[in-house]
């Protein structure tokens, strides 16, 4: 993080235009600056839209009234040491960084295929003719935190074009390996991890 110089109360009334100049000048200048930490700045196209959001600490917001709500960042419920991105209105506070990793993928000719995904690094296993139906899903490591536990993942499989459905889907989670069992049969199927 940069300490952006400034002074207040500039230009004062009293003075002389040219006595308070350079301070003035300092002032435009880190207006300009702070604004790019976040912003895109001046004579540019796309000029004050955000290029992101710095949250420099955990801030829990206070209540909110209508029409008002605040994103901000607090102590992550999994890890309390490491920020979690939450959302306030004036009815309740929700988690928005729950999801944690996606993946949809597809099985032809015995081979799984990554379509697209987010924290997943690689998947392997059996395609979805074979009876045991087993995957091994590779995250990012630290995409979730394996030190609380599986009870704190919650693990959503979909298929699309089933040729049938197998109930009893399970999953084990072993940092940073993901193993789902008992997909149902088809062409496609998208797994949501998500962690709170």
């Amino acid at each position: 993080m940069a300490i952006f110089s400034y002074n207040r109360d500039i230009p004062d009334g009293p003075n002389n235009p040219s006595v308070d100049q350079p301070n003035m000048k300092i002032n435009t200048n880190s207006t300009d600056d702070i604004l790019q930490v976040d912003h895109v700045s001046f004579e540019a196209l796309d000029g004050g839209t955000h290029k992101q959001v710095t949250l420099s600490s955990k801030n829990a917001a206070g209540a909110q009234v209508d029409p008002a709500s605040t994103i901000y960042s607090d102590n992550g419920v999994a890890d309390a040491t490491h920020p979690q991105l939450w959302w306030r209105n004036s009815q309740r506070i929700f988690p928005i960084s729950a999801v944690r990793a996606f993946c949809s993928f597809t099985s032809a000719n015995g081979v799984l295929t990554i379509d697209n995904g987010f924290n997943v690094v690689s998947i392997t296993g059996s395609a979805f003719t074979v009876a045991t139906k087993t995957i091994d899903i590779v995250l990012e490591t630290g995409t979730v935190n394996a030190n609380v536990g599986n009870d704190n993942i919650a693990v959503f499989v979909f298929a699309s074009n089933p040729t049938g459905i197998t109930t009893g889907v399970s999953y084990s989670f072993a940092d940073p390996t993901l193993t789902v069992n008992g997909l149902p049969t088809g062409r496609k199927a998208n797994v949501l991890v998500m962690q709170i």
